[in-house]
């Protein structure tokens, strides 16, 4: 529980979760990730019993699940949230990009059309 709780504030001191969807510019990309590639508290709490749940705000929480259900596409997948460095990247980790977030959405009681 203590090393869990120093890794949470260490992730709020330097950033590494986007808190606000609407705003990721105010939140720096980590070294070493590609522009735009953000993580947010989905990411790290994937579900409510998470020692990582404890992080975030009931409110910071649920911004980014809804961001994440927001993620969803026309044919019911979800995108990667990464550069494509070549063709079969998005073949190849799609289909695993959306069962997380299908189990995701769900550990957290949130309905998925």
């Amino acid at each position: 529980q203590a090393a869990a709780d120093r890794l949470g504030r260490l992730v709020r001191e330097q950033r590494l979760a986007v808190l606000d969807p609407q705003r990721p510019a105010d939140f720096p990309v980590a070294p070493g990730y590609a522009p735009g590639e953000h993580h947010f508290p989905y990411d790290f709490a994937r579900t409510p019993e998470s020692l990582a749940r404890g992080w975030f705000t009931d409110e910071e929480m649920s911004r980014s699940l809804d961001h994440l259900a927001g993620e969803q596409q026309e044919d019911g997948g979800w995108p990667i949230s990464w550069p494509a460095w070549a063709p079969g990247t998005a073949l190849e980790w799609r289909p695993i990009v959306t069962i997380q977030a299908l189990l995701t959405l769900r550990a957290h009681g949130r309905a998925v059309a």
